[in-house]
């Protein structure tokens, strides 16, 4: 059954992929949804599944879902817990002085990316996570010997330094 519904990271099966990925023009991701802990216990299985859904998916809709899984499976749905989906537009001021941060140290244009994971962004809002990816180098975000070169790391400190100084003087 687990296979079934989350064989992809989409959860295809669960029938709840993000009606849009665009919302006032900018990416807001897919809906994902994984398996994250499967305990056995003397009544059965228990299943966690962590989520992130886009700004246009509700909780209605993932609670339907996954309702109508355990239902068709003699499951139960217990103990549900949901963070809100986060937007935070490109137009933001601080949002604007992280790009030009990294505008200025790297040369590069800043792009705006919705990462499937930045769960703690949920925490407070208009929050952001904010790390950048170069480009010219292998995105190993966790993953098996992840790392960054020295070199980015002291371009990723001083773009840090921008941005912290441009948000605390506009």
């Amino acid at each position: 059954v687990l296979y079934d519904y989350f064989h992809d990271i989409v959860a295809s099966k669960l029938g709840i992929a993000a009606k849009e990925e665009y919302y006032l023009g900018e990416y807001i991701h897919k809906n994902v949804f994984t398996p994250s802990v499967i305990r056995t216990t003397e009544q059965g299985v228990d299943v966690t599944v962590n989520g992130r859904f886009s700004y246009t998916t509700t909780k209605d809709e993932i609670q339907s879902a996954f309702e109508a899984m355990c239902d068709a499976h003699g499951g139960k749905l217990v103990g549900e817990d949901y963070g809100p989906a986060v937007f935070v537009s490109r137009e933001a001021p601080y949002i604007k002085e992280l790009a030009k941060a990294y505008e200025n140290v790297t040369g590069n244009p800043a792009e705006y990316k919705i990462d499937y994971g930045a769960s703690y962004c949920k925490a407070m809002p208009n929050m952001v996570g904010f790390g950048p990816l170069f480009p010219d180098e292998p995105d190993m975000m966790h993953q098996v010997d992840e790392y960054m070169s020295l070199d980015k790391i002291e371009q990723m400190y001083e773009i840090l330094v921008q941005s912290i100084s441009g948000i605390a003087c506009s």
